[in-house]
């Protein structure tokens, strides 16, 4: 764990600086394309919560960026206001916000995850070098494989 903590660390500040900038550049599809990417090459749990860390951190430090706490609620005030629920939950429509992120991340976290179910990865090398793991079926497995083998 402690060795894998500063590549979680690394790959977190990476994949939320993405959805970010795609925000900043118009593109909040671009969360999803994040998300994924994670589903596709870190199918685990450590996966999952990196897209929603990184969906919610990706939306919610531009939010936290551009203003302070006290004109953020107000601006959510105002959107709040404008969209008929009344002034008073400006801070459901920043938390709805950063939900958003999650929800986006998540859903392309669960697509990635799909597709790394259906596609041949093994057959790249570049997937065999990271997941060497796989490579070489263990002792149990190749025992087991030439008892099916045998023919009765």
């Amino acid at each position: 764990m402690r060795k894998s903590l500063p590549s979680f660390i690394v790959v977190l500040i990476v994949s939320s600086a993405l959805c970010w900038g795609s925000n900043m550049l118009g593109g909040w599809w671009g969360t999803v394309l994040v998300g994924l990417g994670l589903g596709l090459f870190i199918n685990s749990q450590r996966g999952l919560l990196l897209a929603i860390l990184a969906g919610g951190c990706g939306w919610a430090i531009p939010l936290a960026y551009r203003t302070d706490l006290f004109s953020l609620i107000h601006i959510g005030a105002v959107v709040a206001s404008m969209i008929g629920i009344g002034s008073g939950y400006g801070w459901g429509v920043i938390g709805g916000t950063v939900l958003l992120g999650v929800l986006l991340c998540g859903a392309g976290y669960w697509s990635g995850s799909a597709l790394h179910a259906m596609l041949p990865l093994h057959r790249f090398p570049a997937y065999r070098q990271a997941n060497k793991k796989d490579q070489e079926p263990s002792r149990l497995q190749a025992t087991n494989l030439h008892e099916q083998a045998l023919p009765d």
